[in-house]
């Protein structure tokens, strides 16, 4: 099956990109960043230079296209517009690409966030069908293009993922990391999230792809469990064997450094840690999502436990030369 591909440069998309490679599809991908080839050259079949951006640079891309993964998007900025550029509008000029040119596209699939939803510290979690409150820009700019897609006329379906770690991931790293170094800083120690772990995100993915059932359809995915930041450090701790030092931190202390982080990121261009924008999803009582519709519909659930996934995603980053 010839698959397009955007995002196959992070994260989740070199999980994705691999999987599928494995499988014997045949891979488009769309990279913005041509030093980042090498990541998916021993995967893709094809490479294409392109910016979601930019509507002309996407011409051709969905030529003989059966199935389309958009996962490409950004999660942090200090810079508001951005998430409004490479969110909204680039999801935006893909999709109207694949209108005006994509007849045999079978399938598109967006990888959007629980952010688009709203936040639930119940243990049941937010459903898909209940009215969406984004608390965030990033948020918002999620939500706005399930919204464009939802009207665009194409076969689609949209996963929206809790937080994701796994091999690879830099953004729980850093929490990995800090357990090595000695000490974990605790934002809210009570406060509730969802999780999944990259394995079973790629996983959902592939399995939706052929299954028209899912034509139409908002899903959520993560363990049926949902854990407060203080049991995840706890298991991220665990998996390091280490005993480090939980540092509570007092919720003004965000408030005064998430300018900060804003700054040195728009000094150096680093991706910040912490954002004015972040902090309003942070200072949330939780984010929990209730999985049972995928696992209704496809018998979909979560096989690694937050045990497992930590211990294998720490054995990853020491193979690998990041612990």
């Amino acid at each position: 099956m010839k698959i397009l591909i955007t995002g196959s440069t992070g994260f989740i998309g070199l999980n994705l990109i691999e999987k599928l490679y494995k499988q014997g599809h045949e891979i488009r991908a769309i990279i913005r960043n041509p030093g980042k080839a090498c990541l998916i050259e021993n995967f893709a079949s094809e490479i294409i230079q392109g910016d979601l951006k930019d509507p002309d640079s996407l011409k051709g891309v969905f030529s003989q296209v059966e199935i389309c993964y958009h996962l490409s998007g950004l999660t942090k900025s200090p810079r508001i517009s951005d998430f409004w550029e490479n969110n909204y509008h680039a999801s935006k000029n893909l999709i109207n690409e694949a209108k005006r040119t994509a007849p045999g596209l079978r399938h598109f699939i967006m990888l959007s966030s629980l952010a688009a939803s709203k936040p639930c510290s119940s243990p049941e979690g937010t459903k898909e069908n209940e009215p969406e409150k984004p608390v965030s820009s990033y948020g918002q700019s999620k939500l706005c293009s399930e919204l464009y897609l939802k009207k665009a006329g194409i076969n689609w379906t949209i996963i929206r993922p809790p937080i994701v770690y796994g091999p690879r991931d830099r953004d729980v790293f850093a929490f990995f990391r800090m357990a090595k170094l000695g000490f974990i800083p605790i934002m809210g120690a009570k406060k509730r999230y969802s999780i999944i772990y990259v394995e079973d995100l790629v996983d959902s993915l592939i399995r939706i792809m052929d299954q028209p059932a899912a034509y139409g359809r908002i899903y959520n995915v993560g363990e049926p469990e949902s854990y407060t930041f203080a049991e995840i450090a706890g298991a991220i701790c665990r998996a390091s064997g280490k005993k480090p030092l939980l540092i509570p931190v007092p919720e003004f202390m965000l408030y005064l450094t998430a300018p900060l982080y804003e700054l040195f990121a728009r000094l150096t261009g680093v991706s910040p840690l912490l954002t004015r924008d972040k902090l309003l999803e942070i200072i949330q009582d939780g984010w929990v999502s209730d999985p049972g519709l995928i696992r209704q519909d496809f018998g979909i659930s979560a096989g690694f436990s937050l045990e497992a996934g930590t211990k294998k995603t720490c054995d990853w980053y020491k193979v690998n030369g990041w612990l």
